[in-house]
């Protein structure tokens, strides 16, 4: 299991990236983690938040071998909108900024780590 904590100060923010080999992978991690607040089953890619000790912390779940660009880019989507609604902030300019800025980030550290991305 890959994960990576990435900042987002400009929201004040915590994003943390998780790449898995099944979603039973991340649910194991979140029974112990979160005592079965959050059910991932039965999904390839998720996105929700639990509170850290600075408040709101965002998660994105990928399953390794399921890796596409819809996959990554239909989460982030939901990623930026949670982020923007938690926050009252609710205009298209923000979202579309905001999935564009998650975007560049997610692939720099996707493609680093040489994860195979389906087309």
């Amino acid at each position: 299991m890959f994960k990576k904590r990435i900042s987002l100060p400009i929201y004040e923010t915590v994003i943390n990236l998780f790449v898995v080999p099944t979603i039973d992978h991340m649910q194991a991690y979140l029974d112990k983690k979160a005592n079965a607040l959050v059910d991932v089953s039965d999904s390839y890619g998720c996105v929700f938040s639990l509170n850290g000790p600075k408040g709101a912390e965002y998660y994105i779940v990928y399953v390794e071998d399921k890796l596409s660009t819809n996959l990554i880019s239909h989460e982030i989507y939901h990623l930026a909108t949670n982020i923007l609604t938690d926050i009252n902030i609710k205009d298209e300019e923000s979202t579309a900024w905001l999935v564009g800025h998650l975007t560049e980030k997610i692939y720099r550290v996707l493609r680093q780590k040489k994860y195979n991305i389906k087309e």
